[in-house]
């Protein structure tokens, strides 16, 4: 898991994806901070830090992730 989580490109896309709308983003964040419980700022504005699920869905949170749970048609 280690591997995954040093991948230089990870954060990258995390940071950005939340903007562009990306729902796999989130949900990978949602999986990796399940499984490993780490609480770091590599997941950039998909997760909140510190993390918990009351922040996760927070307002103010869900205004910066709305893109990702908008359904395309």
């Amino acid at each position: 898991m280690t591997h995954v989580l040093e991948a230089p490109r990870l954060c990258e896309w995390f940071e950005g994806d939340a903007d562009a709308g990306n729902p796999d983003a989130l949900l990978l964040a949602l999986r990796i901070r399940e499984k490993v419980s780490v609480d770091s700022e590599m997941f950039g504005k998909i997760l909140p830090h510190p993390f918990s699920p009351s922040r996760l869905f927070a307002s103010d949170h869900l205004s910066s992730i709305i893109n990702c749970l908008k359904v395309t048609l």
